[in-house]
Order: C-alpha cells, then structure tokens, then sequence
C-alpha cells in the first residue's frame, strides 16, 4: 500500500521540555500522516469545497483580512488553500497540554493570499493521549481491541478537518486575529457574539450535526478505549438528541467513500447526552482526564498557547454543560 501523500510533515513529540522530531518509520508518525491525509481527502471532496464556499458567502469576512477579490473566485482561493496544505502542512506537535482531539494555533504569516505557504502559517496540535492509545491498540491483539483503532482513527480524522477549517480563517485574514467572523458559528458555539466558530459551522453543514464519542463500561480497554461514536443534532446541551454512528459508515468513511450526512446504525435509538450519562457513560475527553489515566509528567507539558505566545488556539472539544 502507498504511503498518504502528505508534503513536507513534520510531527513532534513533546518530550519532557523538548521538541523531539520522530522519524518517517515511527508509529507514531505513520498514524498522524495517515489522519492528516484522511483530513485533507475529506475537506477536498465537491461537498467539502461547497460548505466553505457557503460559510464564505453569508458575509464577506470583516475587517481586517486581505481578501480583494470577487466572492465569485473564492473555489480558486479554497483551492489554492488546499493545495498548500497538502503540498506543505504546517508542522504537528503530539502534545499532552490540552484537553480535547486537536487544535489549531494561527500565525501572522502575511498579506498577500498569492504568498501563502501553509507550513509557515501555524502548528497543529493533536493529542498525545489519543496517539498514545492508538498506538496501544496497534500492538494488541485484535480480538480484545475490536474496532478501537478505526474509531480513534475516525475521531481524529473529523477533528483535524475541523482545525483545518480554522487555519482556512488565517489565510483569508492574514493575521491570527480576528479568529472567525461572527456569523460562521454553530449555536452554542458563539455564545461570546462576537467571535463565530468556523470549524463546528463545517461540521454542522458538512457531516449533519456533532460526532462525539462516548465510553462504553464494558469495553476491555477502560479509560484507553475509543468510544462509541455519536452524531448529535446540537452543540453541548445535555438535552440534545443523537443516535449512534453506524459501523459500516465508519469503515466507508476510512476507505474514503465519503457520504453525507453521517449515517446512524439501523439499530440505534435516539438518545440524549443526559441519558447517556445516566447509564454510565461519558464522553471520552473527560474519561482521558483521569488520574490514573495520565502519565508522570504529562500536566506540566506546554499548552498550544505557551507554545506559541500570544497565539489563539482553536479546540475541538465539548463545553460542558450548556443547559
């Protein structure tokens, strides 16, 4: 099988107080290069070019950006966007300084939209806890891990995408502020007003609602396991209904036979989050912040935003609780 194609990545690994780069052969390295290139797959698809070119039409972004041109050659810019990206991704730091999947933290980088170079424009961040597990799961039998690495790897895919919607938002402004326009937003997202969030309006338009997932008490893997994936119809209110992500979807979705919105299992039943919780469940970020889970040392590992000082950082994670 041909590796992804995925120009220029260069993935960190936080260290104790070093950056340590892994090499090209790592496990580590082949699972983030295989997300990032699933990310890409999905934010390049017809569909995908369409929800940006929707989000892009509500409003012209406000001041101040650098976009001059007619919104009618926004496809060429989106396109010219993806094409950095996929030429040359901006670096990747496995970090344990942050709560959630992944996030993205913006750079100034320029004014002129001719000039974009996409690995100079920010750092992604991704989980060390999430990596960290499904490198576990890689070494373990198959019989006792189950789906776990397709799941993880299904998370994480809809999580970079996410954070790559946000970097979509530094090429048109230039600069690291402002964050996302107002009107690009997902309720409960804006709850501030004045700041939107691009990232979960793409996901409200392009996968039909909300994918979390949550733990299951039965799963051999404990505070390790994936989750079950499930696609919620709002934001981060208890309240809200969702029904589970079918399996057959999900290995699609791998395979890239992207189809959407994302389709429930035939056997799933609505439910909401505070029943979920109610019959023990809970959602897989808080469940990777136990104790027992962390390693020696993870809580003094740098945040995004002391990394890159002064730099917003955009997370993909569930505020709970909206009520």
């Amino acid at each position: 099988m041909s590796r992804p194609n995925v120009g220029n990545l260069v993935v960190y690994s936080q260290e104790g107080d070093d950056d340590v780069v892994l090499p090209s052969t790592s496990t580590r390295y082949r699972i983030v290069e295989a997300i990032v290139h699933l990310a890409l797959s999905l934010l390049e698809t017809a569909r995908g070019r369409r929800v940006w070119l929707t989000g892009s039409s509500r409003r012209r972004p406000p001041p101040p950006h650098i976009y001059r041109d007619s919104l009618a050659n926004m496809p060429y810019w989106i396109q010219r966007f993806l094409q950095s990206m996929r030429e040359n991704f901006p670096p990747i730091s496995i970090s344990g300084g942050f709560n959630g999947e992944a996030a993205a933290s913006k750079y100034d980088w320029g004014q002129d939209m001719n000039d974009y170079d996409a690995g100079g424009a920010g750092v992604l961040y991704v989980s060390e806890a999430i990596i960290s597990n499904m490198t576990h799961v890689r070494q373990q039998a198959s019989a006792s891990t189950g789906s776990s690495y397709e799941l993880f790897k299904f998370q994480m895919t809809i999580s970079v995408a996410h954070e790559i919607v946000h970097f979509l938002t530094g090429f048109i402004t230039g600069t690291i502020l402002p964050d996302t326009p107002p009107a690009v937003t997902a309720v409960p997202y804006n709850d501030r007003g004045d700041v939107g969030e691009a990232g979960r309006y793409w996901e409200s338009m392009f996968l039909g609602g909300f994918v979390e997932c949550w733990s299951s008490t039965s799963d051999p893997l404990g505070p390790r396991q994936a989750g079950l994936p499930y696609l919620f119809n709002a934001g981060s209110k208890q309240s809200a209904t969702g029904q589970q992500v079918s399996m057959s979807y999900v290995e699609e979705f791998l395979n890239e036979q992207f189809t959407f919105p994302i389709r429930a299992s035939s056997r799933a039943r609505p439910v909401t989050r505070r029943a979920l919780e109610r019959g023990g469940s809970r959602e897989t970020t808080h469940l990777r912040e136990l104790p027992s889970f962390r390693a020696a040392g993870r809580a003094n590992s740098p945040t995004p935003s002391q990394a890159a000082a002064g730099t917003p950082s955009r997370f993909r994670r569930i505020n709970f609780y909206s009520r």
